[in-house]
């Protein structure tokens, strides 16, 4: 996604609410939920990562910031 490729994380999270309403796939939500982090949205990226595992998220080691770039963002 061009957005988040050039870091304009207010477009990303615009595309993203804006699929996530049409198709909330885990994947989706999760990105979501990445972007609302990389912004410093705390409460929800914690509500749109817990709409994704509720979709079927389950890569729990890209969660746990194993591989996710967005997580190490909260550290």
């Amino acid at each position: 996604m061009k957005a988040l490729e050039t870091r304009d994380l207010a477009g990303a999270q615009r595309l993203l609410t804006a699929v996530a309403i049409d198709a909330p796939a885990p994947t989706v939500l999760y990105n979501l939920a990445c972007v609302h982090g990389l912004s410093g949205a705390v409460p929800e990226a914690e509500y749109a990562l817990s709409r994704a595992i509720d979709a079927g998220w389950m890569d729990a080691r890209h969660t746990a910031g194993l591989t996710s770039p967005c997580v190490h963002s909260r550290r």
